[in-house]
């Protein structure tokens, strides 16, 4: 007994001596971390530094010394965190640690590229918009331009089409030309351009809009429309990081227009008088056969790094978007080469790389009616109980019994239609110090651009392509450009308040372009179309080719002076010479100035609350000579060619005729523009803003004037016209929740006003035909913005005839001048708002946009509810007007176009909101990483298009039909490709 006590008790010590030395054991698994803290710029210790264990409450603070001691596993990621200075996580793999933390840099003091240099954004006089390559890090973006949507306030970006490859159009504060472009100027890395699509966002640091004049009136003649400034990255000095970004998802059409079925469209075609054979009763779902699921791919490879003296950054990346309609596709390759050195302390070279191959197939016609090659309308239109093959005829595409020139969609899109384009741009730059403050930067660009179409189409499946055996054509552009600029910049500070920069250059730029193209036909027998060339076909039907160029030489000045960033004073001044011009030369002033009344004494007791706060006022005048043609101050003339008799006639060569006559009073078109606004910070940069109002006129606007044709001539540009757009801007950005959980939230929102104040010559004139009812949608008027619809206000549906009933305003029955201004495309304003959470490694963001105010003519409609022809129709016109006395808004089924008619009828209200894009994140531990070599992995999924809320009935209220070619037909739906919904999931990783 006494035995088995002293064993029960011997057991319960060594169980208690366990449970005591738990903690023991527990803690020895941990190890002491010394180290210190200090300022990065200066090297002082700080004092007070929170050190925190992540995830835990352990933690320490630094003493007098920036010392500090904690008790950390070995995986440990330790938090330090210091009012003012940017918080920074360093894994605790040694036991000693130096940590150094940045200064935190509020929006207000951050660093912003303006033309030919850079500034504090809180000492800016100008309207800048900066947007950073952070904000789309995780998000896959296909083009430089979409980075932008919704991102910067005055800038309002469209999406026209959804056609793959397709082209984004930009406005910078409305439009301001009829014929001389709307376009903004892009500068990327110095290197002036129109044109962007060899540019791969991953290769972005950030971009900077210049909105107003006084910011871009250093751009002088090419800046009316604004300036985009994009800047690549560069590598820094230390380890060489290897980055590697990809993604991959598939897309899908989000909405569709139900058309009728087989019976249903009988009954529509027995109501017009259209005779048909009830017998056939197959169905095809036009629809279904057509729209499929489009694939998209990307992968971008990176290297930088450097030493004290020399960096570089180098990527290549791959792109490729699959259409949902077959066989539209667009790929592209980029590589890039950014490299910098010191050679001497006195010198610095620079040198931008790039090169870009892009492939876009189409054979996916859009915006057009189906006899004119619109796939979309097509796929609406093709009446239901045909079948893709002729039924007596496999090898022959089925052919419509009520119009043989109206193919089915197949029919359409059995082509081969591919562009390529090869784009090379370089620069390389010198800096030299002449003595401290001064710098003497020669430049040399070059931007050359290669693109190469073929076409053509298949040679025994349709009966008209049998009858030419087939058709094809190439065309060809070359591009080169080149522009020399020698820039010397002085910066200085005396009495350690006074700031002045002072810059003077000198540039010169040459373009220069190369075209010819060839159509033809009869090819060989057995050839399939995507193997043919040229030289394989028996006919020629055309060949054209011409070459020009221009000139542009320039003198730029800039002063910049500030009194301790209190007070801020810009001037800019420009003067171009053109080629294109008989009086070469124009001048470009522009004057800013800043007041940051914040500093001022009285504001001291707000300071709790506004911690910075700027006025900022600006004049500047830009221009526009992009409508001008390279030669047409001289008069131009036209080669008639004609033929010979016989071969033994003398050889005479074409005849020449006078085609155009010459303008020597041409000038640019010349923006004049005020610019008041406020940049604001409260709550200690937790919540930022910028305001702007401004007022913009565009004078010598470039008009044209049509003679009729039995004169012979046409006439040149000529300015004669006046446009204003003014509005209200607005952008605020904060920092909500900032504890664990964290939330930042951004909205910009767009006033614009447009009005074409003057028109010369011709007081009004009409554009935007319709072939379907034979006329013109767009009025262009004197006191009226761009993108009027003109036709008939419409009052309703007889309920006796089933006819619209046309608004009859004289009392003489209706005729065209009862027509008046039905609606207008300029939306009332336009606005992005951006959302991002953050909880522990997860981040959530949604970015939505909008516009609300703008109209939409969808011609769509009437095609789809006119019922006039043979022509399918939406499920809409179930609801038509069948007997007298039924009430109902879709007017009766006839052979006449009565009820076709430009009309209220199809303006429908264009508003909507849209969540563009949602993006699910999940950055990685960097202890989990360790092993791995990997520095910072990101997995995420993200959602396009995920919703939009809109009334309008058509596919999608993003949408312009001219495609940024002619600027005042907005608004317009004629069977656009529509944009699509879709999932791409991805990874960043960093080694």
């Amino acid at each position: 007994m006494k035995k088995g006590k002293k064993s029960k008790y011997s057991l319960c010590k060594v169980i208690l001596a366990m449970i005591l030395l738990l903690p023991g054991m527990a803690f020895s698994q941990s190890r002491e971390v010394k180290g210190t803290v200090s300022e990065a710029a200066t090297g002082e210790p700080l004092v007070g530094v929170s050190v925190l264990q992540k995830g835990t409450s352990n933690a320490a603070i630094t003493d007098i010394a920036g010392n500090f001691t904690i008790n950390v596993p070995a995986d440990a990621i330790l938090v330090f965190s210091f009012v003012g200075f940017t918080s920074e996580e360093v894994q605790a793999r040694s036991t000693t640690l130096n940590v150094q933390l940045k200064e935190a840099i509020s929006a207000l003091n951050e660093v912003v590229v303006v033309g030919y240099g850079t500034v504090r954004k809180g000492d800016l006089t100008t309207a800048v918009a900066s947007i950073s390559a952070d904000e789309w890090a995780d998000r896959p973006i296909i083009s430089a331009q979409q980075a932008l949507q919704g991102k910067a306030a005055g800038v309002q970006i469209t999406q026209p089409s959804g056609r793959p490859g397709g082209e984004v159009t930009i406005r910078v504060r409305g439009s301001t030309s009829l014929n001389a472009g709307n376009d903004p100027l892009y500068v990327v890395d110095g290197i002036p351009t129109n044109n962007i699509d060899n540019v791969s966002p991953s290769d972005i640091e950030s971009m900077q809009v210049l909105k107003d004049a006084s910011s871009a009136a250093i751009y002088g003649s090419r800046a009316a429309n604004g300036v985009v400034l994009i800047t690549t990255k560069r590598g820094t000095a230390g380890k060489a990081t290897i980055n590697f970004s990809t993604y991959a998802g598939f897309s899908q059409v989000s909405r569709q227009i139900k058309t009728l079925n087989t019976g249903e469209y009988y009954d529509l075609m027995d109501e017009i008088g259209i005779t048909f054979d009830r017998s056939n009763t197959h169905y095809t779902d036009w629809a279904k056969e057509m729209y499929g699921t489009g694939i998209q791919q990307n992968y971008q490879l990176s290297v930088s790094g450097g030493t004290e003296k020399t960096n570089y950054y180098i990527s290549g990346g791959y792109q490729k978007d699959e259409g949902v309609i077959a066989p539209s596709a667009f790929d592209r390759y980029t590589f890039r080469s950014n490299v910098s050195s010191e050679i001497k302390k006195w010198v610095k070279v620079n040198s931008n790389l790039s090169f870009s191959r892009a492939n876009t197939t189409g054979g996916v016609g859009d915006n057009n009616n189906s006899g004119r090659g619109g796939v979309i309308l097509s796929i609406l239109n093709t009446p239901p109980f045909m079948t893709t093959w002729d039924s007596n005829d496999p090898t022959l595409y089925s052919s419509n019994p009520y119009q043989s020139s109206w193919p089915h969609p197949y029919q359409l899109t059995d082509s081969y239609d591919k562009s390529e384009e090869y784009r090379f741009t370089g620069k390389v730059e010198l800096d030299f110090t002449i003595i401290k403050g001064l710098h003497f930067k020669p430049s040399f660009s070059i931007d050359y651009s290669n693109v190469g179409q073929d076409w053509f189409t298949e040679a025994t499946r349709t009966l008209d392509r049998r009858r030419i055996n087939g058709s094809g054509g190439y065309s060809d552009d070359k591009w080169v450009g080149w522009v020399n600029e020698n820039i010397l910049s002085y910066t200085t500070t005396f009495n350690e308040s006074h700031h002045l920069t002072a810059l003077l250059g000198f540039t010169m730029q040459r373009q220069n372009q190369r075209h010819g193209d060839m159509s033809v036909e009869d090819f060989v027998q057995g050839t399939t179309y995507d193997r043919q060339t040229l030289n394989m076909a028996n006919k020629i039907n055309s060949a054209t080719a011409w070459e020009g160029g221009y000139a542009l030489m320039s003198y730029l000045g800039r002063v910049q002076y500030d009194y301790k960033s209190r007070y801020l004073f810009t001037v800019n001044f420009r003067t171009d010479g053109s080629s294109k011009l008989y009086h070469k030369w124009g001048y470009f002033p522009s004057v800013s100035a800043g007041w940051r009344f914040s500093d001022e004494a009285f504001f001291e007791p707000l300071k709790e609350i506004i911690n910075d706060s700027k006025l900022r006022i600006g004049y500047g005048q830009n221009g526009n000579q992009n409508g001008i043609g390279n030669y047409d101050f001289y008069d131009k003339f036209t080669p008639q060619k004609h033929e010979y008799p016989s071969d033994t006639d003398p050889k005479t060569g074409p005849q020449v005729t006078r085609g155009q006559l010459g303008n020597r009073d041409l000038r640019w078109e010349k923006t004049t523009q005020y610019n008041l606004g406020l940049d604001i910070s409260l709550f200690n940069s937790r919540l930022t803003a910028e305001f702007d109002v401004y007022y913009k006129k565009t004078t010598d606007l470039l008009l044209g004037i049509k003679l009729p044709n039995d004169v012979g001539v046409s006439l040149p540009l000529r300015n004669d016209g006046e446009m204003i757009n003014k509005g209200f801007e607005f952008n605020i950005n904060g920092r909500i929740l900032t504890g664990e959980f964290k939330w930042d939230a951004g909205l910009n929102m767009s006033f614009n006003r447009n009005e074409l104040s003057k028109l010369g010559l011709t007081k009004q004139f009409t554009m935007a035909w319709i072939e379907s009812n034979g006329s013109d949608i767009i009025m262009l008027q004197e006191g009226l913005p761009f993108g009027s619809f003109y036709g008939y206000i419409v009052d309703g549906i007889d309920s006796e005839t089933g006819d619209v009933i046309y608004h009859d305003f004289n009392d003489n029955g209706v005729d065209p001048s009862d027509r008046r201004i039905i609606g207008c495309a300029e939306p009332d304003f336009t606005f992005g708002f951006t959302n991002n959470f953050e909880w522990e490694n997860f981040t959530l963001t949604a970015f939505f946009n909008g516009s609300v105010g703008n109209d939409i003519f969808n011609a769509a409609r009437i095609e789809t509810e006119g019922m006039f022809d043979s022509k399918n129709q939406s499920v809409a016109v179930l609801e038509r007007w069948k007997r007298p006395g039924m009430i109902t808004n879709i007017p009766r089924a006839t052979d006449s176009k009565i009820n076709i008619q430009n009309s209220t009828r199809f303006v429908e209200d264009g508003s909507y909101l849209r969540l563009k894009s949602l993006t699910l994140a999940y950055n990685f531990k960097f202890s989990a990483l360790t092993a791995t070599g990997i520095s910072k992995l990101t997995l995420y999924a993200t959602a396009n298009n995920l919703f939009t809320l809109t009334k309008y009935k058509g596919y999608d209220p993003e949408l312009n039909w001219a495609d940024g070619n002619a600027p005042a037909q907005l608004g317009i739906d004629y069977g656009a490709y529509p944009q699509t919904r879709s999932f791409i999931f991805g990874a960043n990783i960093t080694f």
